[in-house]
């Protein structure tokens, strides 16, 4: 383990830029008690709901931050909990149909193990404007990592569906300790024409989850960092082809990737610019319309787009261009910054 020590504690913040999302947690804690949530991380997550800020509250701030941008940024709900719970569901719907009424067409991603019901489900297939993409993490590990049940996840994706949404299995965490071969082809008959896409993620494990897994008698992963996220190569590929044969839907290995294929958008992470610096083409896999889709972007922000945005995080930070690329440097700059100027513009965006 080349990191003893984990470092990427987070302070708890409303608004987060994540890699996938810009995060915006009205509230933080989870009670579905996943050993290998990442949230373990965090000193202030419990076991619990702690709600800070109210529906009307959460709006008032989103219209005044200069990190939540109309339009652009791709935001997601209650990712320190679960958007679905009891407590969280009623706050959602507010916030979004407020946004909704405001004409704001961004992406949201919802991230859940929880079937709201079909009421609730018909409440936000009813959303003229947000692009809204239903996640149901579900993996079909084996048993003793999760407490929620395999067949409301699975209903979950059936009743999205079948309500209009955009709905995508999210497949994680993909772990060859906690999968076998067997449960992998399962899955793929489970979700068969229940879903739109599927995205793949691996873990990023720290010692609180060490710990976790420790308590339950479960087995480790070996890592060699606690900083980035694992993704065991060989096993996406097998799920991949796999899945590919079962559903007849894509199946990516970024967020983003998919999120953006449901809408027909290039993938506002750019993920494809930077693997066609490094060779001739992306070489995550995709489908020919969504690779032609992410071709076609304009990589043509002026110097004064660029700087607009950067100008929003207050800090003292410069950028430079190269072909594609926006390189970004300054002392005070964290990947956070990164992340947020990169999900706004359409260049790739990276750290000097």
């Amino acid at each position: 383990m080349s990191q003893k020590k984990f470092e990427q504690h987070s302070d708890y913040e409303l608004f987060l830029p994540g890699k996938s999302w810009l995060f915006a947690n009205p509230s933080h804690g989870c009670p579905l008690e996943c050993s290998y949530c990442i949230e373990k991380k965090d000193s202030w997550f419990q076991n619990k709901i702690t709600h800070l800020y109210s529906s009307e509250q959460t709006i008032e701030e989103i219209l005044k931050s200069p990190k939540v941008m109309k339009d652009k940024s791709p935001l997601t709900f209650y990712n320190f909990s679960d958007p679905f719970l009891p407590g969280n569901k009623e706050g959602l719907i507010s916030i979004l149909e407020k946004l909704d009424s405001f004409g704001w067409e961004n992406k949201v991603g919802l991230i859940s193990k929880v079937n709201p019901g079909g009421k609730y489900l018909e409440k936000l297939s009813n959303l003229n404007n947000l692009k809204i993409g239903i996640f149901v993490s579900y993996a079909n590990l084996n048993p003793g990592l999760e407490k929620v049940s395999s067949e409301s996840r699975i209903e979950l994706m059936k009743d999205s569906k079948n309500k209009g949404l955009k709905t995508i299995a999210y497949v994680r965490p993909l772990v060859r300790k906690w999968i076998t071969t067997d449960r992998i082809y399962e899955l793929g008959d489970q979700i068969s024409g229940k879903i739109d896409a599927i995205a793949l993620s691996g873990i990023r494990l720290t010692p609180e989850i060490i710990e976790a897994l420790k308590d339950k008698d479960l087995p480790i992963p070996e890592v060699e960092t606690y900083v980035n996220k694992k993704r065991d190569n060989d096993l996406f590929w097998e799920t991949t082809k796999i899945l590919r044969e079962k559903t007849n839907v894509p199946v990516f290995w970024h967020t983003s990737c998919a999120m953006s294929y449901v809408f027909n958008t290039p993938d506002y992470n750019s993920h494809d610019i930077r693997e066609k610096i490094k060779k001739e083409e992306c070489g995550f896999p995709c489908i020919d319309v969504q690779r032609e889709i992410c071709d076609s972007r304009k990589t043509n922000s002026s110097d004064q787009e660029v700087k607009d945005i950067i100008n929003r995080l207050g800090k003292d930070i410069s950028f430079e261009r190269e072909g594609q690329k926006i390189i970004l440097g300054g002392s005070e700059l964290t990947r956070e910054d990164v992340s947020f100027v990169r999900q706004i513009l359409p260049e790739f965006v990276m750290k000097k």
